[in-house]
Order: structure tokens, then sequence, then C-alpha cells
């Protein structure tokens, strides 16, 4: 019996041992492999401008694109981005697609055709980034608007600008005005001043020769 439990306590440290040196073999491969596989970080943006547009007019984006890897020679890497709007119902109304050799990073300038089909609404540009089998997306959302509403807006937008510059000219115009009448008050008190100074010595002029 006591032979039995000594064996297996020495099939039990064989194993441990073959265990411990199985993970100091593997633990290179793994770390390399996560390495290889890389970080994605994406970032998308619609200007502001863009955020309101009617359908069949172009829209602009901005799209940054960071890959994290250890790096150590300048391999470039396919990145796959799949730009897809979607619509207020979560289905896809267009997707594009294109794929890009990058090093570290990449930024890009992108104009979307918005199909002129498209009706009114609320609306998401989600892109999605994809590299060695790992991905990330980011979204925006955005407006397509009829031409009516966007004229509308443009006017609204055309006649806050001339108020807001009638009022800085009119607001110039009164502190110019302010600066003038100080300065003519001012311009006066000197005056009479003098009138007053001048009264003065000639009433000491007529005693004198009095």
């Amino acid at each position: 019996m006591a032979a039995t439990n000594k064996k297996t306590t020495v099939i039990k440290r064989l194993l441990l041992i073959a265990l411990i040196t199985f993970v100091f073999i593997s633990l290179p491969f793994l770390v390399k492999a996560d390495h290889e596989k890389g970080e994605l970080l994406i970032d998308l943006k619609i200007p502001s401008e863009y955020r309101k547009v009617i359908a069949g007019q172009t829209m602009l984006t901005e799209t940054e694109v960071t890959l994290i890897r250890e790096v150590r020679e300048n391999k470039i890497n396919d990145i796959t981005i799949l730009f897809t709007i979607i619509n207020s119902s979560g289905a896809n109304v267009l997707k594009l697609s294109e794929t890009k050799g990058t090093i570290l990073s990449s930024h890009s300038i992108r104009e979307f055709s918005i199909p002129s089909e498209l009706n009114p609404g609320l609306y998401l540009l989600s892109v999605r980034v994809s590299y060695n089998g790992f991905f990330r997306e980011d979204q925006e959302a955005f407006e397509i608007v009829s031409s009516e509403e966007a004229n509308n807006s443009t006017a609204a937008a055309t006649n806050n600008r001339t108020f807001i510059k009638s009022l800085l000219v009119m607001i110039v115009v009164i502190i110019f005005t302010a600066i003038l009448h100080y300065q003519y008050q001012k311009v006066k008190k000197i005056e009479k001043l003098i009138r007053k100074v001048s009264e003065k010595h000639l009433k000491r002029q007529i005693i004198r020769v009095r």
C-alpha cells in the first residue's frame, strides 16, 4: 500500500513538472501570437455641416484608424474598412468597403453619395475595421432632410448671421458714439475752465489799471 502511494506521488510530481515545462515553452509563442494579432482603435467623425444632408447629395466623413502592435519592421498590414448606412428600422441601405495598407495609423476623408431614394429621417453611419481576426466598430448619427427643410434651415441660418452682423454694427456705432460724446464733454469742460481762468485774469488786469 505504501509503495502504491509513493508511486502515485511520483507520477503526480512528474505530471506537474511536465505541465510547468509545457507552459514555459508555450508562453513565448502565445505572447508572440497576441502581438501579431494586435489591437485596433477607430474614430469616426461627421463634420457638423454634414449632419443634415439631402438625399442624392454627398456627405463627408473623417476616419482615424490606429493599429497597436509590436512592430519590428515597417511591415505593411492590410486593413479592411466597411462603411454601412443604417436606417431607423435597423436595415442596411448602403454598404461600401475598401482595403488599405498601413503601418501604424491611417487618416482618411471620404465622400458618400446619399442614395436619392432614401426618405427623410434619422440614419446611422457605421464603420467596421477588420485586421487579422480583430475588428472594431464606430457609429455616428446624421439626418436626411427634404430640400424644402434644408432651404428653410439655410434661410434661417442666413437670417441669424445677418441679425448678428447688424447687432454687432449697432454695438460698434453705440460705443463709437459714446466715445465721441465723452470726448466732446471733456473738451467743453476744458474750454469752460479756460474761460474762467481768462475771466479771472482779465478782472485782475482791470483792477490793476484802476
